[in-house]
């Protein structure tokens, strides 16, 4: 197909439209993780907002019903972070990315993994006998059966080698709980089936593209991908302003550069900021240190004309933005408002909003540009 050159703003304008960050959708909030191929979940109350700025009428209680009626689950899946997914994917996708949880395991756990088998045997045993269990109740479990290895290891090798999923009241809004696991299978009464690489290349491209194959590979840590994409005729070939050979998928939508983006508030890891080798088509070189610093957190930002000029956080039923350039007024304005409204929807009253001063100078940035980060939360 012919090589068609995407602006940088067409490339933005095409990536918020397959988020729904260009306009809230009429959408279930299962069909959208479905749509988003997971999203990031260490921390259990971020997809609440990433879903609330995606989906026109969006709720807490349709989040927690559909955590309790097991349709959605948290399971370590890509990067080797919690991902909150659908049942099917859960089942789906986990099988595909286990190589590389296992490759981002600290040396003893590595060696551990001599014995996963044995390890995978025993967790099933133990959490079929004795239900959903904390990380420290199964690591003890397991340590009685195997002694000699440490119980951190144990429980570290049995979350890689069996899809171990976090049972509610865990995340579920205004109830929460200390994490509990049990087996995919077992809580979600089926077998484990895994998807193929052309598939799971086409969602990806579907909800973040047009991307290159490294952006793909740092999205999902899986590596050798272009020899599955050179493999795939239907993909478009296209080409970024820089030169960047972008796939994509024929059906998406691509706006032109003067579609509008109205400002929106992005939860802590939200995976658009994430799930590119090259992130400048969402996250300018000047915001780059404060969202990549060596902590590992991604702080809540906001989207203005479609990139990120400022971050937030929460305070107390107040939503605080702190600018990282100067807003015009008319920017101003539209951040206090769809800042009111998160602020409403997270804590359930009228919400208020501060913009404060713009943002002092910036922690040292991650030394490698163009490396996906490792966020803490391997919880």
């Amino acid at each position: 197909m012919t090589a068609d050159v995407l602006s940088a703003r067409a490339l933005n304008r095409a990536t918020l439209a397959r988020q729904h960050l260009d306009g809230r959708v009429r959408m279930t909030a299962v069909a959208m993780v479905e749509h988003l191929v997971g999203m990031q979940a260490q921390a259990p109350w971020p997809p609440y907002t990433g879903l609330w700025t995606r989906i026109e009428g969006f709720g807490h209680e349709e989040l927690g019903d559909a955590l309790t009626s097991r349709r959605l689950v948290r399971v370590l899946l890509h990067r080797g972070t919690v991902h909150l997914v659908s049942a099917a994917d859960c089942l789906a996708l986990r099988p595909l990315v286990r190589p590389v949880l296992v490759r981002g395991h600290r040396a003893e756990v590595r060696a551990a993994f001599a014995d996963a088998e044995r390890i995978a045997r025993l967790t099933r045993e133990v959490l079929d006998a004795r239900g959903p269990l904390t990380p420290t109740e199964l690591g003890a479990a397991l340590a009685e059966l195997l002694p000699g290895t440490p119980a951190k290891v144990l429980t570290d090798v049995a979350r890689t080698t069996v899809a171990l999923v976090q049972v509610p009241p865990r995340a579920v809004w205004g109830a929460g709980g200390a994490t509990r696991y049990a087996t995919a299978e077992s809580w979600l009464g089926a077998e484990r089936r895994a998807a193929g690489l052309p598939e799971l290349v086409r969602r990806y491209l579907a909800a973040f593209g047009p991307a290159t194959v490294a952006d793909i590979q740092a999205w999902c840590g899986l590596t050798r991908l272009r020899e599955v994409t050179d493999a795939m005729p239907d993909l478009l070939r296209l080409r970024g302003e820089d030169g960047a050979a972008l796939l994509d998928v024929p059906e998406a939508p691509r706006p032109g550069p003067g579609a509008p983006a109205p400002v929106r508030f992005l939860a802590e890891f939200d995976n658009v900021l994430l799930s590119y080798a090259d992130r400048s088509r969402i996250v300018p070189e000047a915001a780059r240190p404060y969202l990549f610093s060596k902590n590992g957190v991604i702080p809540g930002t906001v989207l203005v004309d479609g990139v990120v000029r400022a971050v937030w956080r929460a305070e107390k039923g107040r939503v605080a933005v702190t600018p990282l350039r100067r807003l015009t007024g008319a920017e101003r304005g539209e951040v206090e408002a769809e800042g009111a409204a998160l602020a409403a929807f997270l804590a359930g009253a009228r919400g208020e909003v501060r913009v404060g001063p713009v943002a002092e100078q910036a922690p040292a940035p991650l030394t490698r540009k163009r490396s996906a980060p490792s966020p803490r939360g391997r919880r």
